[in-house]
């Protein structure tokens, strides 16, 4: 049988509702250790006497745990089992936070936030494989989905215990408690996730079908005869040898399946992993996309960012007037990413990547003109001794627009998008390898950017980075315009033949030199990706014949009416 076919349910069940929150609670550990070190930073830099380089390596390091967790993540959901997976990372996760709320030091901090960084990676990949495996298939978007909404959540929350922590913790010591709250998540989902069943897909590829039963009945519970459905849906796949060998009925070709399956026991042609070079590039660009156009850099800085607008200062000085500036910010991401998760299909995902992407472009210009008019006085600070710069009331209200519309552009395209497109413009049998790769590509580049913000602004100027960011976002903003298109009609099956397509029709890809595969080689008349599918991938040579032992691979096979040939 097929693991696809073990949960065919159409009612969300009390025991799914239930579920679906426990493994949700992920989603929150998630932004919450992404957004605490907004607020956090401030207290950490004047306890522990930090420099700019040493702020943004702690910044940086979470992510350099993010690398290690999505290279190990997928092997320890597979060997392990994904409700096991969420309850390691939960012993991560309160290990990380102990580490922190502990740490006697800068290196301790930097322990703590790596481990943080592998529990947040092995995360993110288990608690949606849960949500995808216990999910009916007519509300398996809704309730995926629901674990992005709930990262936002996590973040609106890391910003408001910070504003609190900040209010009643003495200064210097505030980090340790903002760290620590995490562990008190963790050990919630750990004690709730015990009680929730294994994945039944999980558990039927393991061979342990009697267990995948059991937890089936579980889900479902109430959901009609649950023993008849339990043993319907793990066997369904038994009684189809009446159709014929390959689940095909006897009238019609073994080897063609409705809706485009294919049996993988016969000969078939599909293109090697070589040919999926353009969705690879696509794919890269936003996962590199996502961290250049500066949204996490603002998000973390967030507090700095306002100290130098509203007191021309960087200090801890007046830090809770500053972190409701970061609730403000939560509230709005959000806010937005509610609303886009469940209207992604209907707006369209090209239409909410553009207008997402170019209200960031807008809104990182508005930060450049902000910090560089030269509006701004100089006074000298009583305080410290120090001469500090004084922004005036035009400077500070773009610097408010600015980083709203950055963060509300974010939550509208990179953020719900970025690994849906991923998913879609992949064939199932290399998408998991694909977002693998992706995922250790976004957080490397995570780590690189972490290093841009503070270090810029003493090296260079105030608007430095923002010009940095806005450069690379106007370059994002022309390629998905040219490149990227609509995958919101491609089939989760297949070979990607359907992606191909959608790709030919974007201008960037219509032509290409023969040579090297540049699209500005068609400026001046280069090579031309004209043809179909079938000349494009002989010619270059990714068309690969898998099954050639049953006979001539270029023999037509007759495709019967109303099926889908083998692809």
């Amino acid at each position: 049988m097929s693991p696809r076919d073990i949960h065919h349910g159409t009612r969300v069940t009390p025991f799914l509702v239930k579920a679906t929150i426990v493994a949700c609670l992920g989603g929150i550990l998630f932004g919450y250790d992404l957004g605490v070190i907004s607020g956090a930073l401030p207290s950490l830099t004047k306890s522990l006497d930090l420099s700019s380089t040493q702020s943004e390596t702690v910044v940086s390091f979470l992510y350099v745990g993010s690398i290690f967790g999505a290279l190990v993540g997928g092997w320890v959901c597979d060997r392990f089992g994904r409700r096991t997976a969420i309850m390691y990372t939960d012993v991560a996760f309160l290990i990380g936070a102990i580490v922190l709320a502990c740490a006697p030091g800068y290196g301790a901090v930097l322990c703590g936030r790596a481990v943080v960084g592998v529990a947040v990676a092995i995360s993110a990949l288990a608690d949606v494989s849960y949500l995808t495996e216990i999910s009916p298939e007519h509300h398996r978007g809704a309730l995926v989905s629901c674990n992005e909404a709930c990262i936002s959540l996590g973040f609106l929350l890391s910003y408001i215990s910070s504003y609190f922590v900040s209010v009643n913790v003495a200064h210097g010591e505030g980090w340790r408690l903002m760290f620590g709250l995490s562990g008190l998540i963790a050990v919630l989902q750990w004690c709730l996730m015990i009680r929730m069943p294994e994945s039944p897909v999980w558990l039927d590829e393991m061979g342990r079908e009697e267990e995948a039963q059991l937890a089936l009945r579980r889900i479902t519970q109430g959901e009609g005869s649950v023993e008849e459905s339990a043993d319907l849906e793990l066997h369904e796949g038994e009684g189809e040898s009446e159709e014929g060998e390959d689940g095909a009925p006897e009238d019609e070709p073994a080897g063609y399946l409705k809706d485009g399956a294919a049996s993988p026991d016969l000969p078939h042609e599909h293109p090697a992993v070589s040919h999926y070079w353009r969705q690879a590039v696509i794919a890269g660009f936003l996962a590199v996309a996502q961290q250049f156009c500066g949204n996490i850099n603002i998000l973390n800085f967030a507090p700095e960012i306002f100290a130098q607008l509203f007191y021309g200062t960087s200090t801890e000085d007046n830090s809770e007037a500053l972190l409701v500036t970061t609730i403000i910010l939560g509230s709005v991401k959000f806010l937005i990413t509610s609303l886009v998760i469940w209207e992604v299909d209907t707006i369209g995902r090209r239409y909410l990547l553009l207008g997402g992407v170019g209200l960031i472009t807008t809104s990182l210009l508005f930060l450049v003109i902000a910090f560089s008019t030269g509006l701004e006085t100089e006074f000298l600070n009583s305080s410290t001794g120090a001469v500090d710069t004084r922004y005036s009331t035009t400077q500070q209200g773009l610097a408010l627009v600015g980083c709203t519309g950055v963060v509300a552009g974010y939550a509208l395209s990179y953020g719900p998008l970025t690994w849906l497109i991923t998913s879609e413009v992949f064939p199932a049998n290399i998408r998991g390898r694909a977002l693998g790769s992706m995922t250790v590509l976004t957080h490397a580049s995570a780590v690189l950017f972490s290093y841009t913000f503070l270090s810029l602004q003493e090296a260079v100027s105030p608007a430095a980075p923002f010009g940095l960011y806005f450069s690379c976002s106007f370059l994002s903003l022309c390629f998905a315009y040219v490149a990227v298109p609509d995958t919101g009609g491609v089939k989760a099956e297949g070979d990607g033949e359907d992606v191909d397509e959608l790709l030919d029709g974007m201008c960037f890809w219509r032509q290409q030199c023969c040579c090297c595969f540049w699209w500005c080689c068609s400026l001046c008349g280069g090579g031309s990706g004209g043809g179909s599918r079938r000349e494009r991938l002989e010619k270059d040579g990714s068309l690969r014949d898998v099954g050639d032992e049953f006979g001539d691979p270029d023999e037509d096979l007759p495709t019967p009416s109303g099926l889908a040939p083998i692809t």
